[in-house]
């Protein structure tokens, strides 16, 4: 499994916020310094492209 950048997730953004697996403890800081996260696992997500 590796990260993902440059996608689109498409559905209901309040099931999506039910569906939170585990949630970091350290903040990850985009490349651009300009949005500060945690690392966030989905129970269940699907994402499609190339």
């Amino acid at each position: 499994m590796q990260p993902v950048r440059g996608i689109t997730v498409a559905g209901n953004f309040y099931k999506l916020l039910n569906e939170i697996d585990a949630m970091g403890s350290v903040l990850e800081i985009s490349e651009s310094r300009n949005f500060y996260s945690p690392a966030i696992r989905f129970s269940r997500l699907s994402i499609g492209g190339k």
